[in-house]
């Protein structure tokens, strides 16, 4: 990419993150899957806040407050 502010990034010259797994391609379980998104969405809005891109932030927090509620509900579930 050569920087300037118009450049678009082809997604699909980008690795997807199942092209390098060392493990079998099991499928994730929805609780496995809200939790991953709650964990990354916390990393990312720390990132997002230490270069005050507060908007940014607030709808990562918003998706972080989303992924904990499908967490409860999902563990809320009776188990088979």
């Amino acid at each position: 990419m050569s920087g300037k502010a118009c450049d678009t990034l082809d997604i699909d010259t980008v690795p997807q993150p199942h092209e390098h797994a060392q493990v079998a391609d099991l499928p994730l379980s929805a609780l496995e899957v809200a939790t991953f998104i709650e964990s990354m969405t916390a990393e990312l809005r720390l990132m997002a806040r230490g270069v005050r891109l507060d908007t940014l932030c607030y709808f990562l927090e918003m998706a972080r407050v989303e992924a904990s509620i499908q967490i409860e509900q999902i563990a809320a579930r009776p188990r088979a």
